[in-house]
């Protein structure tokens, strides 16, 4: 159910980022805490990673805590009753009939822009759609990075993606001289927007002015990816950043930040890369106080949903954050949304 902060549900259907590609390694069980839920992660013989509830549905024996992986299989630490990836139990120790309902919860997986994603629904539907590949994963190009930082923020996925729209923003926070949004296009669970921005360039650079062109494609409420071209007078830099944010309970998300620079081979490209990321950190920084400490409002027609709470009123000149919303709506599996 809602909680009072946010009038929509904490967990909506998505792929979201669990754990960075290195932490899951073959024949180890990884803890990790999101969606409200204790979860396991790991790899079989064949690389592939695998995630599933942490709890065994026999008595309830938490597999991350003493369990282990034999021969592909999880092997519960209480009664070592084992479960394959699909979660179907296939050995009790004790007995030959093994009970048709002894099934441990699992989801499905993408290994994806060097992490581990799990695709969440509450109703425990399989995914139709996902996560595109970064540009810097392909071949043929060095990158500088990944640069990664994350935080712990008291917010909901809905609010951080809503920035993604908000353009007016980057002007009266984010210190843009200019910022404007050349194209939106909603395909399905894939949001893709152009945006163009002028910004002061920064300490150590000759001009004092750069100009920005970013493509981002945000894929679900869990992933936004982004390329971006920056022009410091005929210099430029080419970034590619994927962002990740993953409810950890109904009040607080993991957000992540994934940031490589294109190598042009010259000694200025590894310093431009820090202070570019430097300059995008502090951005997201700046977001974070406003994240933790707002309510949210929601679209007038949908404001019903939202406890009485009074609905947002939205000016020109702020971006598609209407159509965002009501993009973002097929991710809720409530009927009476609020977003």
């Amino acid at each position: 159910m809602p909680n009072r902060r946010y009038p929509m549900q904490p967990y909506p259907t998505s792929w979201y980022r669990v754990a960075d590609a290195a932490e899951v390694t073959e024949g180890a069980i990884h803890r990790v805490h999101y969606f409200g839920r204790d979860m396991i992660l790991w790899r079989d013989k064949e690389g592939t990673a695998h995630a599933a509830d942490a709890y065994c549905p026999h008595m309830g024996a938490n597999l991350g805590v003493g369990g282990r992986i034999e021969d592909d299989t999880v092997v519960c630490p209480f009664h070592t009753w084992r479960f394959t990836a699909d979660g179907a139990c296939v050995h009790i120790p004790y007995s030959d009939k093994i009970p048709s309902q002894a099934r441990l919860r699992t989801f499905p997986v993408q290994e994806v822009n060097g992490v581990v994603a799990v695709f969440y629904d509450e109703r425990g539907e399989r995914p139709a759609w996902t996560v595109p590949e970064l540009d810097s994963m392909g071949p043929g190009q060095d990158w500088i990075g990944p640069r990664v930082r994350g935080w712990k923020v008291r917010t909901h996925v809905q609010e951080i993606f809503d920035n993604a729209a908000d353009s007016a923003h980057q002007k009266t926070l984010h210190a843009a001289l200019e910022y404007v949004t050349a194209s939106a296009e909603f395909d399905g669970p894939y949001y893709r927007g152009e945006f163009h921005g002028t910004y002061d360039a920064g300490e150590g650079l000759p001009e004092a002015q750069a100009y920005a062109r970013n493509r981002s494609l945000q894929a679900g409420l869990g992933f936004s990816l982004m390329r971006s071209t920056i022009d410091y007078a005929g210099y430029q830099v080419e970034r590619s950043v994927m962002l990740s944010v993953t409810p950890i309970d109904e009040e607080h998300v993991h957000y992540l930040s994934y940031q490589y620079t294109l190598d042009a081979g010259d000694e200025l490209t590894p310093a431009v890369h820090e202070m570019i990321s430097d300059q995008w950190e502090k951005a997201l920084l700046e977001d974070i106080p406003i994240f933790e400490n707002k309510v949210f409002r929601s679209l007038p027609s949908r404001a019903r949903y939202n406890g009485g709470e009074a609905p947002a009123f939205l000016c020109e000149g702020e971006g598609d954050i209407a159509r965002l919303r009501n993009w973002a709506r097929q991710f809720y599996t409530e009927e009476q949304c609020a977003v």
